[in-house]
């Protein structure tokens, strides 16, 4: 009897083994990977190295210049496909391995600088081939296991390493999984540390990560289960915005990058992980024998007062009494990136100063979404061909301030007209595309369901007017401020104008005397499949006029 149940357990087991079996083999025949980054359909899990770039994906991407055709290439990556091992009579060849920056995700293709590399060292005498090996949400480990992954078929004579403090830092560093905004990726990021010559790989989840790497089917429904149930990612909820000022940190924990700390914190911990990332890379490049440009690209907080600038000063003095600048140092990653550099005898160039000397006379440098811009990959491009033609390094020490770029509220209009001038500088997150008036089109900012902007505090009510399509569902549902707690109706649509009654002062004033503002409004219709709240002509805060 005893034997018979035995078989039958046998038989059960065997049964449900070979069910999983089927299941996975239909599961790696059916399915592709899952796509790991929400909102970013080009990016692919990968076993080694945690995401990668979709092969030859293509799409169309409208951003405020227009609609731009993004494409990938065979290996997932943008710009020209990578070649075969032997290298052009004559030519030099030049890898580049960074993140979302040189992704590029809302650029044209020869706005980025890898393209402009290319151009401007032909206009120069000294053509190169150059490829960009760039994923987002990469950190310096993953982009050592790339370099590790392609460099036996590149041979390059020269590599770029794009280091982004503002998120490698957190990225590097399994200590800070989950605990910040910045790295949405850190469930199926591998960490590396140097070990000598080898490198130990480890992951926040090692249960999770194993069964990821080797099922196909576990991996698509792990993602359609935390698409379902957030809460089965990895987010540390931690403490709110609020209680981290009070109790005397930085706002966010991504903010800790611009604050000094004991040796033993883990922020000190994640740069001593960075430290050795960069020493093996420069390893690795010696003895492939490449030559390692390490270039720093700063946050836009770090360049130039932006919106999120102006929002953080003003929940900083509400909650702490003081100013955001008197709690963070904006040029410490710089300045401690460089002493440790200079000690390793790795060449390094610094954007921070180009970026903010540019910022003083030109359009901002970077995106609404806080990657630089066509300006910003410019600049980028002259500081690698010059270090790869053998110049010197132009420009003072790290020092000075980020750009004021917005103006002293007394000092302009305080409501904002898109009729002819899309005033980008206070502009937060969600505004997608601007057309002037003189195009003969619908004119203003086509904004996103969620959207973002500074604005000169004056007295009055909060008035925003602006138009919709004849298609456009409505009535649509504005909600303003904090918590959602002011709301206002667009009945219908055409040209419209909507009266908020909340005082500027009660959302806090920063020390330019702007307020910050976000506001979120139903999804009125689509525009290139994108999602559209708003099409605004004119926003401030405007006093009612006495009846006549």
């Amino acid at each position: 009897m005893r034997a018979l149940r035995v078989r039958e357990l046998a038989l059960g087991l065997g049964a449900a083994l070979l069910a999983l079996l089927l299941a996975e083999a239909a599961a790696r025949w059916l399915l592709e990977p899952p796509r790991t980054h929400r909102g970013f359909p080009f990016v692919e899990f990968d076993g080694d190295l945690g995401q990668r770039g979709v092969a030859s994906y293509r799409d169309e991407v409208s951003t405020a210049a227009g609609t731009i055709a993004f494409a990938l290439g065979p290996e997932g990556f943008r710009g020209p496909p990578l070649p075969g091992t032997d290298t052009a009579p004559g030519k030099r060849r030049v890898a580049f391995f960074g993140d979302s920056f040189l992704v590029g995700r809302s650029l044209a293709e020869p706005d980025l600088m890898t393209s402009k590399l290319s151009a401007m060292l032909v206009e120069r005498g000294a053509a190169a081939e150059v490829y960009n090996l760039s994923v987002i949400d990469y950190g310096t480990g993953q982009e050592l296991l790339l370099l590790e992954r392609w460099a036996p078929r590149l041979r390059p004579n020269a590599v770029v390493l794009a280091l982004y403090p503002g998120n490698d830092v957190a990225n590097d560093a399994i200590e800070l999984a989950g605990r910040t905004r910045v790295s949405p990726g850190d469930l199926i990021r591998p960490y590396v540390t140097p070990e000598g010559d080898a490198l130990r790989v480890r992951f926040a989840t090692p249960a999770r990560a194993w069964m990821r790497r080797h099922s196909r089917l576990f991996a698509v429904l792990e993602q359609r289960a935390i698409a379902l149930f957030p809460s089965l990612g990895l987010r540390d909820r931690g403490a709110t915005r609020a209680q981290r000022l009070r109790l005397g940190n930085a706002p966010f924990e991504h903010l800790e990058l611009f604050r000094r700390h004991d040796p033993a914190h883990r922020w000190e911990v994640a740069w001593r992980r960075t430290e050795e990332l960069l020493r093996a890379f420069q390893e690795r490049c010696r003895g492939m024998g490449a030559e390692l440009l390490v270039l720093v690209i700063p946050t836009a907080e770090q360049v130039e007062r932006t919106y999120r600038s102006v929002e953080l000063d003003i929940a900083t003095r509400r909650h702490a009494g003081h100013a955001l600048d008197d709690l963070v140092d904006w040029n410490l990653p710089e300045r401690r990136l460089a002493r440790f550099l200079r000690d390793e005898r790795i060449d390094t160039r610094f954007l921070l100063n180009p970026l903010r000397e540019a910022a003083l006379s030109s359009s901002k440098v970077y995106t609404q979404d806080g990657h630089l811009g066509a300006i910003g990959h410019a600049i980028a491009a002259r500081v690698v061909a010059d270090w790869l033609l053998g110049e010197p390094e132009q420009g003072s020490p790290i020092a000075g301030a980020p750009t004021r770029r917005l103006r002293d509220a007394d000092a302009v209009a305080p409501t904002l007209d898109f009729r002819v001038d899309d005033q980008r500088d206070p502009l937060g997150g969600g505004w997608l595309f601007w057309r002037a008036e003189s195009e003969g089109e619908p004119w203003g900012w086509w904004t996103a369901p969620e959207a973002e902007i500074a604005l000169p505090a004056a007295p009055g009510d909060l008035v925003l007017r602006g138009w919709l399509p004849s298609d456009a569902r409505v009535p649509a549902l504005l909600r303003v401020g904090e918590d959602d707690g002011h709301e206002a109706r667009i009945t219908a649509t055409g040209p419209f104008e909507v009266r908020v009654p909340i005082a500027a002062t009660a959302l806090g004033v920063s020390s330019e005397g702007y307020v910050s503002l976000r506001w979120r409004v139903d999804e009125t219709h689509r525009y290139h499949d994108m999602p559209i709240g708003l099409i605004v002509h004119e926003i401030g805060f405007e006093e009612r006029k006495a009846a006549p």
